[in-house]
């Protein structure tokens, strides 16, 4: 391995460490310490995780030595463990620190993972041992897991990871994300007037922690929302299809290579010609998105997705046509209930590809 390489691919913080936001002040001033550190230590915290996730990662060992001792980061801070998280405990409590990734450089004792190191297939690769393969597995998980959404393809390297044994000193962070300025807020009155505190930045990034960017209340079960709508909280995603069989482009694209299954069953649909123009599908699979990436349930309900399948055109070419979205919308109105739909996230029908205003 050329360190010189090294050297020049990684300036940037692109390493990540959640933690709950009580616990930032002591990571200030003690570096990042181990769960076994800290434990030993006898240093009050306040733990995100829950006792499965903490047990798996006592049974996996590297180098006979448990998880625990290692300190773990992400190479992606949007992955499928802060998405559970998000969802278990709420924004408010949660902190993401970025970290120098010249750690890959300046530490030994450090290894990369392909995907979940939890998870009982996923590889290690040490500096020193695989010199030529550690390499290769950084810019291969540079390509792929910074990607904004997770399909068939990126799912295992979007859980990548770096651990470090025992400690992370605290000269390696370089800013703190939270998920809005209230909670950065909160966290300032440990820093200065400006929000820093040895030249680190407080940083609200609601889209880091799948939060919309914006949201207007309509009504009182109506809201306007900018945001990723395949990670809201809401039961039902809709998605705008033609009935031709093709999700070439925009959500219907992201919708193919993120859940096959639901491609899978809009195809047949439209072979079949059961997908009509004014007749929506609800497809009921329960699809957890948290668990396209790790190996256990959450458990919570808010990460069940169905999907709407709303046909507004019938070839991919046409453009979209009000007639079909107001007949789309009418028969949704009559039929919701009895479907169990309890809550819907709808894009703007037929705009954008669709050619409507």
């Amino acid at each position: 391995m050329q360190v010189s390489k090294l050297d020049r691919l990684y300036y940037k913080p692109n390493l990540y460490y959640i933690t709950h936001i009580n616990n930032v002040k002591s990571i200030i001033d003690r570096g990042i310490l181990s769960n076994k550190l800290v434990n030993n230590e006898e240093i009050p915290y306040d733990a995100i995780h829950n006792e499965n996730v903490i047990q798996r990662r006592k049974e996996r060992k590297l180098n006979n030595i448990s998880l625990l001792e290692y300190v773990n980061l992400y190479f992606n801070p949007r992955n499928a463990m802060l998405y559970q998280l998000v969802n278990q405990l709420g924004i408010e409590k949660l902190a993401m620190l970025a970290i120098k990734s010249r750690i890959l450089v300046d530490v030994d004792n450090v290894y990369v993972t392909n995907g979940n190191a939890a998870s009982s297939s996923t590889k290690f690769y040490s500096k020193k041992e695989h010199s030529d393969e550690w390499f290769k597995i950084i810019l291969e998980i540079k390509n792929k897991a910074l990607i904004q959404y997770w399909n068939e393809d990126s799912k295992n390297m979007v859980m990548a990871e770096c651990l470090v044994s025992d400690r992370i000193d605290k000269k390696y962070i370089t800013e703190i994300y939270v998920a809005n300025i209230n909670i950065a807020d909160k966290l300032k009155r440990y820093f200065d007037s400006k929000g820093r505190i040895s030249n680190l930045s407080i940083i609200p990034q609601p889209d880091l922690f799948f939060s919309p960017l914006r949201t207007v209340k309509l009504k009182d079960n109506l809201s306007l929302v900018q945001g990723d709508m395949f990670f809201s909280n809401l039961q039902t995603i809709t998605i705008s299809v033609n009935t031709d069989g093709v999700m070439g482009k925009g959500l219907a694209s992201r919708t193919k290579h993120q859940f096959p299954s639901v491609y899978k069953k809009y195809r047949d649909l439209c072979n079949s010609k059961e997908l009509k123009l004014g007749k929506p599908y609800i497809h009921k699979e329960d699809i957890r998105l948290d668990n396209i990436l790790l190996d256990w349930p959450s458990g919570d309900r808010r990460i069940i997705k169905w999907f709407l399948l709303f046909p507004t055109k019938e070839r991919w070419k046409k453009k979209s046509k009000v007639k079909y979205i107001v007949d789309g919308l009418e028969w949704l109105v009559n039929n919701y209930k009895k479907e169990g739909i309890e809550s819907i996230a709808l894009p703007a029908l037929g705009c954008g590809l669709g050619g409507l205003d």
